[in-house]
Parts: C-alpha cells; structure tokens; sequence
C-alpha cells in the first residue's frame, strides 16, 4: 500500500478521502500560529487576508470588515459565513495583487498579514502604487519533527511548512503542494513535485490520489 504524509493535520471528512482512495496515511503538523496583540481602527472599509488565520486574529479583536479581498476560497467561505462581503478572491497572493491593480486601483487597503509574511502581495501593491497599510496580526512558528519512515508522497499546504519538513527530513519521492508560492519554496529542495489546480486541502489530496492510480 502507498502511504503519505500530510504535514498538516487533516479533518474526519479529508482522511476518509485518502483513506478510501486505499492509501495509507500519516498527519501531524509542522508548523503553528500564534496572534499577536495588535491595535486597530474598530472597523475597516476594505481588508486583505491571504489565509483564515488572518480572518480569526481581526474578528477576535472585534474589528467589523466591510469588505474583504482574499486568498483561497476557504479563506473566502469563511469570511461569508461570519457575514463578510467578499469582493475578489484569487488561488495566490500575486494574482490577487494583479486583479485588485486591475479592478480596484483607486481603492485603499488594510493588509492583515503574518509576521513573516512573503513579499511577493505587498511588492506589487507597492509597484502598481496601491494604497494599503500593512498590519501583522498572527505569526508561523516552525513545528519540526524528524520522520523516520520514507513515505511514497508529502503533502505541503505552505511555504512555512515546506522550510519546517526539510529542517530534519529529506524527501524521498514525490511531493505535493497547495499552490505556486509553496512550489516556489519547495523547488528549493526538489523538482519532484505536483501543484493541485485550486488552493484547497481537499484538492491536494485528489492530486495525490490521481497521481497514485495512474501509476
């Protein structure tokens, strides 16, 4: 049997889905967040978050967004069912920084990012002369764990988890990943790899199902 390593804890729902595609599976998380204590106006007009974590660090401090421009449509379900008005959501935040320069140039912005958020959204924001004010609310911390069984794939939903993974591991055989800006920090330590068409969990894993049945 095949076996995997999500190196994120998945849900009862996804790991039924590997699990009766007849793979085998191991899930443990290699990384974590912690919010940061942050102040802010009590509501904003037009607010960016590239992940859920960003959406649960704002509303914990009770801050009320209007509108919300986002990152993944889990961020985007997640944002609605607290009653958040989504405006734009794309698969990445480069994408998300093209379309809002396209649709949305004379609008400022709140940008509720990680700590140790990458540069790639904000530098274009800047390029296209984008107003928006940057605001750290949660940050990752790095959760390595040295594996000792090699495992036919790895499954990676972040960059911050691809640079936890590889602090103790190698990588055997082929991996997976959530979208371009986690292949970009992965293509650091292999070429191989596959990218699941949309940025969600579930879409991982049926990457790596497929990938597994075409074999």
């Amino acid at each position: 049997m095949k076996t995997i390593l999500s190196t994120k804890k998945l849900s009862e729902a996804q790991q039924q889905l590997v699990l009766n595609a007849g793979l085998g599976l191991v899930h443990m998380d290699f990384i974590d967040t912690c919010l940061l204590d942050f102040e802010y106006l009590d509501e904003v007009s037009n607010a960016i978050f590239t992940s859920k974590n960003g959406v649960n660090a704002v509303l914990k401090q009770g801050i009320k967004v209007n509108n919300a421009f986002c990152v993944g449509f889990r961020t985007k379900e997640l944002l609605e069912q607290k009653g958040i008005t989504v405006s734009l959501v794309e698969k990445n935040g480069a994408t998300l920084g093209k379309s809002i320069a396209k649709q949305h140039k004379k609008t400022a912005f709140v940008y509720f990012c990680a700590k140790d958020r990458l540069d790639i959204l904000p530098n274009l924001l800047k390029e296209e002369e984008i107003t928006f004010k940057e605001v750290p609310v949660y940050k990752t911390v790095s959760t390595p764990k040295k594996v000792n069984s090699i495992f036919d794939g790895v499954l990676f939903f972040s960059p911050s988890g691809v640079h936890s993974y590889f602090e103790q591991n190698e990588l055997k055989n082929h991996a997976f990943c959530i979208g371009n800006t986690t292949a970009l920090a992965l293509k650091k330590h292999t070429t191989n790899y596959s990218i699941a068409k949309t940025t969600s969990v579930e879409n991982v894993l049926v990457t790596a199902i497929n990938y597994f049945k075409a074999l």
